[in-house]
């Protein structure tokens, strides 16, 4: 990998999956047809510090990657879209500082959701634009996650909400393989 921060993003999804993974193990009494998963870290949980860890460890490592695509933008768009990225992580790691039942709790979830579908938006745009696989990718990824989610008969949260963060990890590593994959060295689509 050319950078750390690459790493902490091909990193981030699976500390917070994973932990996540822990605290609903912790939790014996977590339903997935009738809680949330921020119940998990709710603020009279006993344990749910792991929950909530889970979240702020994975923003932080999520903002380490952004601050990456921030350094290799290359037009405005491209720093718009990766400022969107890391706002969207940003807001996660608040879902975790403010545990549910803070007031500042509820905005945070939906601010990071919106602005991490958005950033796939913005990111298929300007990808398509260059003619890059990662374009159609980024919005398929988006559209997929957004109809999964709105799929009518879902009886709590955590459904949608793990559908959620499994297409936004899954664009997290389509953007790590962009990387990777020399995406740096963009063109300026009119070669």
């Amino acid at each position: 990998m050319r950078d750390i921060r690459v790493f902490l993003g091909a990193l981030s999804p699976l500390l917070t999956l994973s932990l996540i993974g822990l605290a609903i193990f912790m939790h014996p009494w977590f339903d997935w047809n009738e809680n949330a998963l921020s119940d998990l870290g709710a603020q009279d949980v006993e344990n749910g510090w792991v929950f909530n860890l889970a979240l702020i460890l994975g923003s932080a490592s999520a903002l380490a990657f952004a601050s990456y695509l921030i350094r290799i933008s290359q037009s405005r768009y491209e720093l718009f879209a990766a400022s969107i990225f890391t706002l969207s992580v940003f807001f996660m790691g608040l879902i975790g500082v403010f545990p549910e039942g803070h007031p500042v709790h509820w905005p945070s979830a939906v601010l990071f959701y919106l602005l991490a579908f958005l950033s796939m938006l913005a990111y298929g745009v300007v990808f398509s634009v260059r003619r890059r696989i990662y374009g159609p990718a980024s919005i398929g990824i988006m559209l997929a996650g957004i109809l999964l989610m709105a799929l009518p008969g879902w009886t709590s949260l955590a459904i949608p909400e793990t559908i959620g963060a499994l297409s936004i990890s899954a664009w997290i590593y389509t953007m790590v393989l962009f990387v990777e994959k020399g995406g740096i060295q963009w063109t300026t689509g009119t070669e």
